[in-house]
């Protein structure tokens, strides 16, 4: 049997980035699948049951940043949906018992190097990391999420022509590009590999330096250049991506062992972790006076705080629901709506809403709109990261409004190649007629997407019923878009 420590960010970043136009919590859902499969047997030879499981995560104030100011700074910013989809994934293995360790300072590789050194038995990583080749031994090999198969010792011998302590010095030789690690100019994986083959390590190769027929003057003259560089010098470079036990050893606590051998328990979040993301959100929203007590209920019929403000008349056609929020299933405050988009995301049945907050904007558009809570969530969708109100609900807003004369497709003209839609405003002398047509779905780049390649007739028409509300009546869209605009749904 075997340990599986897990590099949570591997993980969940691999399932992200492949999620493409999934729901928003596919990454999430996928990612706590992969571990719990891989916490319960080891994948692929022969199965058999862990000894345990633990998952590293990364930390702030990270050292090497602090060392070398460029490292990993030639990555994007985080996408703030996939943060947040990220935090939710870890708090749903932390609920379902997975003992978890990270300590400021370090990256999860630190403590996955200490980890290694301190777990009894045979381990299992699990990642897509280069560097955590470093580690292996007897009694530590790495599943590897890229290559979907085991790799061991043995592996990084026959196919790099290195030993696993080896690999640190190897791509300080080669730098690390995903890291932004400089490594020594005209040095690839190849000529590293036979350096080290040949001097065994860093050190050696910087002995061998004046020895006549040992380099030649390019090569030698790039390993001097690369040791005493200003900016990052080969010494930093193998600091930056050597992994050493002692490193992250103040996580590795007799209380950590313990848990990750035993049976899971799950951990569920107290009221005052609940608390605490209502504040950290609802100021954005609505700050409570300092001469007024914070609510003590979820729900002040008495007091509504979430009504909308008075209508301009261009808009007052759409308030079509009754304006006693308080006598409805709605919510009438920011705390009882923030509550219901937590309802909502938890039950599952909206997907694309993988966080409150993204639930509870929807339903603050909605009300924009004078719409209630399920139809809000029925209306908008997210696609591509983006909010988007469906044509149908487009156009229903439009049809509910004082100056719409008629707004209605005409079925007799719309193919597979083609759609036709007809809108006039109260005055005006004819109707103006809105055709969109597959040769426009192409140059925008949406033929061929998701629904558009199997529903070409519906997409068409949905297509041309948002333009036609947009461009006809701009004071009740304010420019939504809607779904079918960036491909639709798959």
């Amino acid at each position: 049997m075997s340990t599986l420590i897990v590099d949570f960010s591997a993980v969940f970043w691999r399932q992200w980035h492949a999620s493409g136009n999934e729901a928003v919590n596919f990454a999430k859902d996928r990612a706590v699948g992969q571990i719990r499969a891989h916490a319960v047997e080891a994948r692929g030879f022969p199965l058999a049951p862990r000894a345990g499981a633990v998952i590293a995560l990364d930390a702030g104030n990270n050292w090497r940043r602090k060392l070398w100011p460029e490292y990993k700074a030639n990555r994007p910013d985080k996408d703030a949906l996939a943060l947040e989809q990220l935090r939710l994934c870890e708090q749903e293995l932390r609920d379902e018992g997975y003992p978890m360790v990270r300590l400021d300072g370090f990256e999860a590789d630190d403590v996955i190097a200490s980890l290694v050194a301190s777990i009894e038995g045979h381990k299992t990583i699990l990642t897509a990391d280069k560097d955590l080749l470093q580690l292996l031994g007897s009694e530590c090999d790495l599943y590897h999420l890229a290559r979907d198969k085991y790799v061991f010792d043995l592996d990084v011998k026959s196919e790099l022509g290195i030993a696993p302590s080896q690999v640190a010095e190897w791509l300080a030789l080669t730098g690390d590009a995903s890291d932004n690690v400089p490594g020594v100019t005209g040095i690839g994986p190849k000529s590293a590999s036979k350096l080290l083959a040949k001097h065994g390590t860093l050190a050696g190769i910087f002995d061998a330096l004046g020895t006549e027929g040992t380099f030649t003057p390019a090569l030698e003259k790039n390993l001097r250049e690369a040791a005493s560089r200003d900016a990052c010098p080969i010494l930093m470079s193998l600091q930056l991506v050597r992994l050493t036990p002692q490193r992250a050893m103040a996580c590795i606590t007799p209380e950590l062992l313990a848990a990750i051998k035993a049976p899971r328990k799950p951990q569920p979040n107290t009221a005052t972790e609940e608390n605490m993301t209502i504040q950290e959100f609802e100021p954005e929203i609505e700050a409570p006076r300092a001469s007024e007590p914070a609510p003590t209920r979820p729900h002040q019929p008495e007091a509504p705080s979430l009504d909308r403000a008075p209508e301009a008349p261009a808009t007052a056609a759409l308030a079509t629901l009754p304006r006693d929020w308080t006598r409805q299933l709605e919510p009438a405050d920011s705390r009882s709506a923030y509550g219901l988009a937590k309802v909502v995301v938890a039950s599952r049945m909206f997907p694309a809403y993988g966080a409150p907050e993204a639930a509870l904007l929807v339903l603050m558009a909605g009300r924009e709109f004078g719409l209630g809570a399920m139809a809000s969530l029925r209306s908008f969708h997210i696609i591509e990261g983006k909010p988007t109100m469906s044509a149908q609900a487009m156009m229903a807003r439009c049809l509910e409004h004082a100056s719409c004369e008629h707004f209605r497709v005409v079925r007799s003209e719309c193919t597979n190649e083609l759609a036709t839609v007809s809108v006039r405003r109260v005055g005006w002398q004819t109707p103006e007629i809105y055709t969109w047509s597959l040769d426009d779905a192409k140059r925008a780049g949406l033929a061929g997407r998701g629904n558009w390649s199997k529903y070409p007739r519906e997409m068409l028409i949905n297509r041309c019923i948002a333009e036609a509300a947009r461009f006809t009546w701009p004071e009740v869209m304010a420019g939504v878009y809607a779904p079918e605009e960036f491909g639709g749904a798959s």
